[in-house]
């Protein structure tokens, strides 16, 4: 009988793994051999990152174990972005256009607007640039919906552009342009700060005390107009530029998002309105304080 074992067992082919001369010997089958020798390539070939197994690349490694829904939003939010700065740009280059043509003629201008056609369209061209954003602002329904909100804007565009222009028009052509580079170099160093994740400052929890300072400066301005109160303009326009500077800062984190408010992404038109009148309102305060009348 033991003949017979001893025999059976050396009929079976074997290997022994590796291992130290003090541990004792383990024989395994064939099958056996093959696994271990492919978990100790799987071994060879992962990082040594703690893990010994060896897996096909997943999601978790792409995305460095953040959840998927984290990373949709975040690309929905530069595509947003993107979005909101391209309107944004465009209505820019066409309000600058009618600022430079405006300051260039103003002797047509003055002719235009006196005329009642042109009184005519003027104030449809400033009602609509008002009503618009209040419009866009109390409608969710009708911002969010693109074909109507891109139709808005572009009508949005080109009547404000023309009320700019007009207004700019009192002012001379080199007082017009020296604003356009100040307002152009201001904005871009505030929205390089508000572009920063770690910014010092997260001016979206102060909305409410920059609409009351609003509030106050245009009825000042408006009583002072209607009164007949002589008012320091240069105090004003100081107050209105640094106000402006504020809400640049403030609309641009709302669009950039990742602090405590944000915009939603379906607000694209929204947000590149907003940032627009932030901007023309600095260009003007701006050319208060540093522009020059026309002669008359």
């Amino acid at each position: 009988m033991l003949l017979l074992l001893l025999c059976g067992a050396a009929a079976l082919p074997a290997v022994r793994l590796r291992g130290g001369s003090s541990q004792p010997t383990r024989w395994v089958t064939p099958q056996q051999d093959a696994w271990a020798k492919h978990r100790s390539a799987a071994r060879s070939i992962v990082p040594s990152s703690g893990t010994s197994q060896l897996r096909p690349e997943s999601i978790d490694d792409v995305v460095d174990a953040k959840p998927l829904d984290e990373l949709l939003d975040r690309d929905s939010r530069v595509v947003f972005v993107r979005r909101v700065y391209g309107l944004l740009t465009a209505n820019l280059a066409l309000t600058a256009l009618a600022c430079v043509l405006g300051s260039a003629h103003p002797a047509a201008v003055r002719y235009l607007i006196t005329q009642p056609l042109g009184r005519v369209l003027f104030g449809v061209c400033a009602a609509v640039g008002f009503v618009i954003p209040l419009a866009l602002s109390f409608a969710p329904s009708l911002r969010r919906d693109p074909s109507s909100s891109l139709a808005l804007f572009s009508l949005f565009a080109f009547a404000e552009s023309a009320v700019v222009g007009v207004a700019a028009s009192a002012y001379k052509l080199q007082s017009v342009l020296l604003a356009l580079l100040q307002t152009g170099a201001a904005t871009g160093a505030l929205t390089a700060y508000a572009f920063q994740p770690n910014a010092k400052y997260d001016l979206t929890q102060v909305g409410s005390a920059l609409l009351a300072g609003l509030m106050v400066l245009t009825v000042s301005t408006v009583a002072g107009v209607l009164l007949k109160v002589p008012m320091n303009s240069l105090a004003g326009s100081t107050v209105g530029a640094l106000l402006f500077s504020a809400f640049i800062v403030h609309d641009t984190q709302l669009v950039v998002g990742g602090k405590k408010r944000q915009l939603n992404t379906s607000d694209y038109v929204l947000g590149a309105i907003t940032l627009y009148l932030d901007i023309i309102n600095l260009f003007f305060y701006l050319l208060r304080l540093f522009g020059e009348m026309q002669n008359d």
